[in-house]
């Protein structure tokens, strides 16, 4: 029996380097691969339809979550988040790894459903200083989106105790071989629990 791949929900704060970092753990692992989610945002510069995000109108959103395409949905600055069914099962009965790139919201949304073949990674920066001066060196917003975005990656730190798994994101590389890690690890056990709770053929 071929073992199944397992969902593996990357968080952290804006600023932290997830993107980064999640290139890195794709590069390095042709078995694991990225979910694409859906929102009603703009692209930003650099980000491409159909690889960073799926971007549609907010319209479109609503009908695909009326009729229950969404695995979970999530809200943030207004605008609307969400992971589409099809591309996580779909991958994972091919028995890729699947990683989920959501806020915290979204994770809690996920974890709700109990899934057996979860693990969650919260990313940290080196410090709040520090995650500061990233946010800001990213020169998305000004004024008070900016200091509404400093102010919502500070309370998201908030909820890292909440995931199975904390790492620092001080060496993207560095970073991303401890995800490779837990993701490699985690494989392994829930795989062998799915195992040992099979019922026999006899029963």
């Amino acid at each position: 029996m071929n073992d199944k791949g397992i969902l593996v929900i990357i968080s952290g704060p804006s600023g932290v380097g997830k993107t980064s970092v999640r290139h890195a753990v794709l590069a390095a692992d042709a078995n694991t691969c990225f979910s694409v989610s859906a929102t009603t945002r703009q692209a930003r510069d650099g980000e491409t339809n159909g690889e960073d995000y799926f971007f549609i109108s907010q319209e479109d959103f609503d009908r695909r979550k009326a009729r229950g395409e969404f695995l979970e949905t999530a809200t943030v600055f207004d605008h609307s988040y969400g992971t589409l069914i099809e591309q996580v099962e779909e991958r994972l009965r091919a028995g890729k790894n699947v990683i989920l790139d959501i806020d915290t919201k979204g994770a809690e949304n996920i974890r709700s459903l109990a899934r057996k073949d979860l693990v969650s990674i919260f990313i940290l920066p080196p410090s709040t200083c520090e995650l500061r001066r990233r946010i800001i060196d990213r020169h998305t917003e000004q004024g008070e989106a900016l200091a509404q975005r400093i102010a919502r990656a500070e309370a998201e730190l908030a909820m890292a105790g909440l995931y199975d798994y904390r790492v620092v994101n001080d060496d993207i590389p560095g970073c991303a071989q401890r995800i490779l890690d837990i993701i490699r690890e985690g494989r392994i056990r829930i795989n062998k629990e799915a195992h040992l709770v099979k019922p026999s053929d006899d029963q």
